[in-house]
């Protein structure tokens, strides 16, 4: 049931990036907005009191106080959903949702998006499929858990796609997303903190497939693997060699490795500006997730070859006294780090 905004009392809860995108939106349609966050001293809080002054602004403990009255809840991905404020709204019927969810149902029926979660690697993934779309001479807004919050783009951009990287948080609260391609690039432990066991985690990123039109796996990672569904169009990627129309992988003809699906070969690696094997799989999910709104395989060889890389994620520095420097202080967990390592052919200092 689509949640009705125009006249509506809703309360934002939490004031980062999304909690202000949520209620820039809120209140240009309409609604009553109140937001809350559990620091005093929140994010957004300076930008809400210039922007919106009519918004007003409390200092709650979510984990002990309940809301004042509203019609729903409009929550921001960082804030869990466990929250004895956030549980008995949901216990007296009403609903709490997420910008991802509004963003579905806004968007349902209209432009297409492609889905990008994972573990790791879904900014890199994100931006490619970005950059893959561009070079192919489509209007693209990348967004989401990253940069530009979802219902930013949805109002401000003239995009003919949208790609969104979406984190277990967001997905939790989203129902009605729609994607015309998605994939979850890999599931490792994280965020435990935040959920019962893994098997929850997995379980929000497996969320993305639920309405997607073409899902994209990684066949090389086994819980992405399992996600596999019995039933609508699915593909695969993976670093071995691809040999059906259904896999993108590696394929080595005439000495050289080339990007490729089943037997098209799309672009020679050699020719990547990405370093790093994670990196490489990164380019496979994007050619997967792309590989449908793509008229002109060119495009891949394009971005292939001037692809740099994003700031801070494996981003090449330069050479010092015949060293490699390599910042990746994204790889803030131990797989991130260790498939970063095992990607590095050199010694590592």
């Amino acid at each position: 049931m689509a949640i009705a905004i125009s006249g509506a009392k809703v309360n934002v809860v939490g004031l980062g990036a999304t909690g202000l995108s949520l209620v820039r939106f809120l209140s240009a349609n309409g609604a009553q907005v109140s937001a809350f966050d559990g620091n005093a001293n929140a994010s957004g809080l300076d930008v809400l009191k210039r922007d919106f002054p009519r918004v007003k602004f409390a200092q709650h403990d979510l984990a002990r106080e309940t809301l004042p009255a509203c019609d729903w809840v409009a929550l921001s991905p960082g804030v869990p959903r466990s929250l004895l404020a956030l549980k008995s709204v949901e216990k007296s019927g009403r609903k709490v949702v997420g910008d991802i969810e509004l963003f579905a149902q806004l968007n349902l029926g209209k432009r297409p998006v492609i889905g990008i979660t994972g573990s790791n690697g879904k900014t890199t993934t994100s931006q490619l499929t970005g950059a893959l779309l561009t070079n192919a001479n489509m209007r693209v807004a990348v967004a989401g858990n990253v940069g530009l919050p979802a219902l930013d783009a949805l109002t401000e951009s003239d995009a003919d796609v949208f790609v969104l990287e979406l984190s277990s948080f967001q997905l939790e609260s989203t129902e009605s997303l729609v994607c015309a391609s998605a994939t979850v690039l890999n599931v490792t432990e994280n965020h435990l903190d935040r959920y019962s066991s893994f098997f929850d985690y997995a379980a929000s990123k497996a969320k993305i497939y639920a309405n997607c039109e073409r899902q994209v796996i990684n066949r090389d990672d086994p819980w992405s693997s399992s996600m596999r569904r019995l039933h609508g169009e699915s593909v695969s990627f993976g670093m071995n060699p691809p040999k059906t129309e259904y896999e993108f992988g590696l394929s080595l003809q005439g000495g050289e490795q080339y990007f490729a699906r089943g037997k098209q070969k799309f672009a020679s690696c050699s020719g990547m500006r990405l370093r790093g094997a994670h990196n490489t799989a990164n380019v496979l999910a994007a050619i997967a997730l792309a590989t449908p709104f793509i008229r002109d395989s060119s495009a891949v060889e394009r971005t292939v070859s001037s692809f740099e890389g994003i700031e801070h994620r494996y981003q090449w520095l330069g050479t010092v006294g015949g060293v490699e420097v390599i910042n990746d202080s994204k790889a803030t967990t131990v797989v991130a780090s260790a498939a970063a390592l095992r990607g590095t052919a050199s010694p590592v200092w």
